[in-house]
Order: structure tokens, then C-alpha cells, then sequence
């Protein structure tokens, strides 16, 4: 019997971690679990044929907002193709309303409701079996053989221990990675669910949830005879070009009304002697990013604080780990922890949501946003974290007044990224229910997006959408940093800047075009001649400094000066001969050895800046080591005693660039030790 698991996701690079579970969990049963994983961006049809000609007994889709409509299509076609080919679903997008989607899709056999380990493992053992009632498996609403639909008892929760380790089965426990000196107090297994976070500790009994029995317990292999999924030749699974899933818990402790995690009832932990070896597993095989899915991981105290030792201690120089945190929860030792972590190591995603505090009140969520705001602050000055702060337009109580309050507030917090989303009602979670009460209107297509709430007008949504394309474009790609940090400053709220912005793209005709670097710069050069007409010169440098910061174009803009003078392009070519003369370990520019000063010079960019805001902020980020979104704010504490200078020529270092934004390293060339200060380091520096 071969079951086919299809995952549709939404982009290639992104992987699905419910059907990993899905196969390990059946591992044991003799039958063929095979997954196949597609994207919303392909054609049906080439999903459609690819399905069939895996020849599946049975298909399985797990189903969220994103692959909704494409799954139905999908499964509507493939009752048409496949006749006799039971069809299941599973997933958030099908948990909570499993009767109407049977009797929207009579196409399909059975909906898995909630955690599917223990209906899917049932599941497979009944069709092996040859059983046709499917009464006695729990956590399954299903299609009875009259057609009737029957929903059976729910499915008791695996404990997270017993949850496979998806990409490496048989990974050997065997006291490799002690968990002792990461542990201040005992591992949690659960918290109950809470709305005061001083009540945030964790229970150190665990509570026994039953243990799925999914195999006989093998004799352990050792880590290198273990059957790792991301080298198995079954075509499946890689680690190369995706982004590594990963959990250590499953819930949350909070009841955010618009967040389906608020339906759990408790949070269960992972505990600490699978989950630091788990850790070490991605670890030794140079993982790029492994993204934890953990809905707020630093709920747990001791949970949080003993992988982020354990990631310092062990770090690998290359794997990035992204956690999304509640910036609120940190405390003090934590904080000491992430800022001696390389730059790059770590990632945190931050959900603000709103400001408004009738707001947060009414989507039931705890934030203290003072000890907020203090603690984005610490993390930003630390300049070795990349921090994405969230928002969500649509929320109650949240005009387009009080959401632009929100978006200059959190601007100013200057995050790496902002992300701007609208709320979707997902269906099982309180503000879905609460819907009328609020006056929230949305699509009734996934992904179930707000059209209009009694606070705010769907103009006002089209609005907060150029709004986020521009903000997109302009600032969470980093491609026009210090250009848009002083254009977002001049009338006092960066939400006017980017609102002004994408009116001009609107007027235009430019909104929905694509665009290359050079043409986008193009784009806001002539709208900076309009918003701040006085510092055009000013401007153009900036643009141009943006432009080499990401890039070595050998285009330059048409509107752009010599790069160099004759004086100045002779300085830099001499500060190259003396470079590739140096021995290795005291060269400024490293990673040249093979190549002669001629070569250099090629490989990088040099250019002269003389506007004096221009000079005094990349004399300030020289000296500390790099451009970060506060680099603007360093101006105030440039050193009085430097003599001042009219005009500073830097060279872009393309081979090292700063681990958390991408931009080049800057070197100035008419200076010894580059304008550093002695003891000072860059970014790149502390990553190497």
C-alpha cells in the first residue's frame, strides 16, 4: 500500500514539518509513505500529473490558508482522475470546520482534526487491516459507508518526547550532549495557559500524556551509521537551499484572540536531553538556518535560556536559529546571553501587533510594551541580532490614525524588518468567532483576509497595502538603508514617508512593475526632489552609497558624477599595492591573497563622498564596525576631537559583507588603520 503525503507550500524553499511527522510516526507499518512537496506557484496540472504518476493508494493534504484553494482544485480533479483512491485532509485550515469541508468536498474520504500522529497512525493501521469502520480511531471525522459523517472522540496528544526527530530518526541520545549544564532547574514538559506573565514558570513534573507506541524501540546506531533524511537518495528531503523546520514545544500560554495557538490549553515542552542533541545534529552539518516554530519561545525561562547557552557554546560559525519571541518576557541573563552570540547566529521575530492599547486589550493579548521597547533597544544596541518587528492591520479599536501611530512607533524602534500584515480570521480562533461583534469583514477565500472593520474602510486597507509594498521594497530589503532612514525623517513620521511614496508609484503608473536597483533609485531620487527639495546633492550620494553597499555595479546611474578623481584613484590603487604587499595577517583587506593589487582593484569599488552629513556617517560607520539601522543616531556622538574632513574616499569590500544585513564592508583608504578606533571591530570581524 503506498499513501502519498503532498504538501503544498508556499514557497520552494520553505518545507512542511506536519507530513516529516506524518511518515516517521508509521515508519514501522508495512506500508509505503512516501510525501510529495509542491508550491502554490506551480501549475495544477503539474501537480496533478506529478501525484498520479507516483500511483498513490491513498493521498493525504495538509491543509492551511496559504494552499487552500489550490488543494481544492486539486482534490476535486483527482476524484475525477483517481476514482477509487481514498482522499484525506488534515491540518489547521480543516480542523475546526472538518463537517463543512466534508460536505463541501464529497471528494473526500476523512479530515484528521487537530495533532494527526495518533488519527494518521490509526488511520493506516485500519486500511491495512482491511477494517471499514474507522469509529474507533481517535481525532477523525470521517465519511460513514451511508454517506452520513461521523465525528469521533478526539485524539489524546502525543507527549513531545515521543515525537520523532524527522530528520534523523535514529539519532543516538546516548549522553553525546548532556543537557546538565544547560539546566538551572528541571526540564518542563507543560505550562498551563495564562494571562499574567509573571505566572510564566515552568512545571518541572512532567505530566504523563500517554505514550505512542509508533515501533519497537531499536538498538541505537551511532550518529554516523543513523539514517539522516537530508543524504537519504529518495528525493524527498534536503537540507541544501530549504529552510530547517523545528519544534521543542507545541501551544502556548497565552490567549491572543486572533492566533490559533490560543485554543490549546497548555504548552508542552520538548525536554532538554532530545532537544540539545537535536541541536548539535544541525550543528555538525553546517545547517543554514534552522527556523523554530515554537509559537513563544521564551515562555519557559529555563526552556529558552539553556538552548541559547548551548547555541553559544557550540556555535558553528555558519547556522542562523530564528525564534519568535515575546520581547516583554526577556530578562536580564537572557539578554547577556544573546548579545555575546556572533553576529548572525541568531535571528528573533518579534509580534508587536499594535500599540493601541484598547486594542491589545481587546485581542486579549499581554504585552508590557515599555519593557518592550526597552528591551528592542538593548538587543538593537548589541548590533549582533537581526530583529523583525510585527504589526497587524485590521485589529479592533485600530483606525488608520491609531495604525499609523502604531507603524512610526515601531519604526522608530528601528527594527531590521517591519512587517506589515492584515489580519486573517482564522477559522477556530476567538476573533473568528467575534467576528459581528467588531464589525470585522473578510474574504470568505482563504486566506480569509479583513476587508473592513467598524474602524476601518477598505480605502483604508488599499491604503496600508502601498503602504507595505513600499515599505517592502524601500526598507526590509536593506537596499536603500541610509537613504531611507533620512528621507523617513524629514517630516517627522516615517508612515507619511512611505504612504507619500507609494502615492507617487500610484500616480506614476509604477505600482506592480518590476524594477531593477538602479531604476528604483531612479524612482526615489525624483520623488526625494519633491519631499525634501533642499538636499537633493545630499540625497544622491546616499543613493549612490546605498547602491555599492549591496552591489559592485558596473552600471552606475546617469545622473551620477566620477566615482573617483585622478588624485583620488591613485590614493586608492597605493593603498592596494601596500595592501597586497602586506603579509597575510596584517592585511585590512583579507581574503586577496591570490590576487595582485590590479585584481583588487576590480573586485572592489571605491568612492569619493563630499557632502558632509554623508562624510560624518560613514566616518561613524567605519569606526564602529558597519552600517545598522542606528547608525543615523551614532552621528550625535561622533568624536568632536577628529579633525573635520571635506571629503573621505572608501573602498566596498564585496568578500566580506555584515552577517545581518548584507552590506559590503567599508574601508577607508587614506587612513592606516582605516579610521578605526584601536580594540574596535566589525561585524564581519566578530563573525570570522
Amino acid at each position: 500500500m503506498r499513501v502519498l503525503l503532498a504538501a503544498v507550500n508556499a514557497k520552494y524553499i520553505h518545507a512542511n514539518l506536519a507530513v516529516l511527522y506524518l511518515r516517521e510516526v508509521t515508519g514501522d507499518l508495512p506500508a509505503e509513505t512516501i510525501i510529495g512537496e509542491y508550491t502554490i506557484n506551480m501549475r495544477k496540472e503539474e501537480i496533478l500529473e506529478d501525484i498520479y504518476r507516483k500511483h498513490p493508494d491513498i493521498i493525504c493534504f495538509s491543509c492551511y490558508i496559504w494552499n487552500r484553494n489550490m488543494i481544492a482544485g486539486l482534490i476535486r480533479d483527482l476524484r475525477r482522475i483517481l476514482p477509487e483512491v481514498p482522499i484525506w485532509a488534515g491540518g489547521p485550515d480543516v480542523t475546526y470546520e472538518a463537517e463543512s469541508f466534508l460536505e463541501q468536498f464529497p471528494e473526500c474520504t476523512s479530515v484528521m482534526v487537530g495533532e494527526g500522529e495518533r488519527s494518521f497512525r490509526g488511520l493506516i493501521g485500519a486500511c491495512l487491516r482491511g477494517e471499514k469502520d474507522l469509529s474507533g480511531i481517535p481525532g477523525l471525522v470521517f465519511r460513514d459507508e451511508d454517506g452520513s459523517i461521523r465525528r469521533n472522540a478526539p485524539a489524546v496528544p502525543m507527549a513531545m518526547d515521543d515525537l520523532p526527530f524527522v530528520y534523523c530518526p535514529e539519532l543516538d541520545y546516548g549522553g553525546k550532549c548532556s543537557a546538565e549544564d544547560h539546566l538551572s532547574g528541571g526540564e518542563p514538559q507543560h505550562t498551563e495557559k495564562t494571562q499574567r506573565r509573571e505566572q510564566l514558570q515552568p512545571i518541572d513534573q512532567p505530566q504523563c500524556m500517554g505514550k505512542l507506541q509508533c515501533r519497537e524501540q531499536p538498538q541505537r546506531m551511532t550518529e554516523s551509521e543513523a539514517p539522516c533524511r537530508a543524504q537519504q537518495g529518495d528525493g524527498d528531503w534536503a537540507f541544501e537551499n530549504r529552510i530547517i523546520y523545528y519544534e521543542t514545544s507545541r501551544g502556548c500560554p497565552f490567549s491572543c484572540s486572533y492566533c490559533l495557538s490560543s485554543v490549546s490549553d497548555r504548552t508542552r515542552f520538548r525536554s532538554l536531553s532530545k532537544v540539545l542533541p537535536e541541536l548539535q545534529f544541525f550543528l555538525d552539518r553546517k545547517v543554514p538556518q534552522v527556523k523554530f516554530v515554537d509559537r513563544t519561545f521564551n515562555c519557559s525561562h529555563e526552556h529558552a535560556m539553556a538552548i541559547w547557552k548551548y547555541i553559544a557554546e557550540h556555535d558553528n560559525g555558519i547556522t542562523n536559529f530564528h525564534f519568535e519571541i515575546g520581547a516583554d518576557l526577556l530578562r536580564e541573563d537572557e539578554m547577556d546571553v544573546l548579545a555575546g552570540l556572533r553576529p548572525g547566529a541568531v535571528q528573533l521575530e518579534i509580534g508587536v501587533q499594535s500599540v493601541n492599547p484598547d486594542t491589545i486589550r481587546a485581542i486579549d493579548r499581554v504585552m508590557d510594551l515599555g519593557i518592550l521597547r526597552r528591551n528592542v533597544d538593548r538587543i538593537h544596541r548589541a548590533g549582533n541580532i537581526h530583529c523583525h518587528l510585527d504589526l497587524i492591520a485590521g485589529l479592533p479599536y485600530e483606525d488608520l490614525a491609531s495604525f499609523r501611530h502604531s507603524f512610526d512607533e515601531i519604526f522608530r524602534m528601528k527594527p531590521d524588518q517591519l512587517q506589515l500584515g492584515f489580519l486573517k480570521l482564522l477559522k477556530g480562533s476567538a476573533l473568528c468567532r467575534d467576528a459581528d461583534k467588531y464589525g470585522i469583514v473578510c474574504s470568505p477565500e482563504a486566506p480569509y483576509e479583513v476587508l473592513r472593520t467598524d474602524w476601518i474602510s477598505y480605502e483604508d486597507l488599499l491604503e496600508l497595502r502601498g503602504v507595505e509594498e513600499m515599505t517592502e521594497v524601500y526598507y526590509n530589503s536593506f537596499q536603500f538603508s541610509t537613504s531611507v532612514t533620512l528621507l523617513a525623517d524629514v517630516k517627522g513620521s516615517p508612515y507619511e514617508f512611505f504612504r507619500a511614496l507609494s502615492e507617487f508609484y500610484r500616480e506614476n503608473h509604477l505600482t506592480g512593475r518590476a524594477f531593477s536597483r538602479i531604476q528604483r533609485i531612479d524612482i526615489l531620487r525624483e520623488f526625494a526632489e519633491s519631499w525634501d527639495p533642499e538636499e537633493k546633492g545630499r540625497y544622491e550620494e546616499l543613493f549612490l552609497l546605498d547602491l555599492y553597499l549591496r552591489e559592485n555595479s558596473r552600471r552606475r546611474p546617469e545622473w551620477a558624477k566620477e566615482a573617483l578623481t585622478a588624485e583620488a584613484k591613485e590614493e586608492v590603487r597605493e593603498f592596494l599595492r601596500r595592501q597586497a604587499a602586506l603579509p597575510e595577517a596584517e592585511r585590512r583587506l583579507r581574503g586577496y591573497e591570490a590576487y595582485d593589487s590590479r585584481q583588487m582593484e576590480h573586485m572592489t569599488h571605491a568612492e569619493t563622498f563630499t557632502d558632509p552629513y554623508v562624510v560624518r556617517l560613514l566616518r561613524e560607520a567605519v569606526k564602529n564596525g558597519g552600517f545598522s539601522r542606528n547608525v543615523d543616531e551614532n552621528l550625535k556622538n561622533v568624536d568632536k576631537e577628529e579633525p573635520l574632513v571635506d571629503r573621505i574616499t572608501v573602498l566596498f569590500d564585496y568578500r566580506r559583507r555584515d552577517p545581518l544585513n548584507g552590506n559590503a564592508d567599508v574601508i577607508r583608504t587614506d587612513s592606516p588603520n582605516d579610521g578605526r578606533t584601536a580594540g574596535a571591530e566589525s561585524r564581519t570581524d566578530r563573525r570570522m
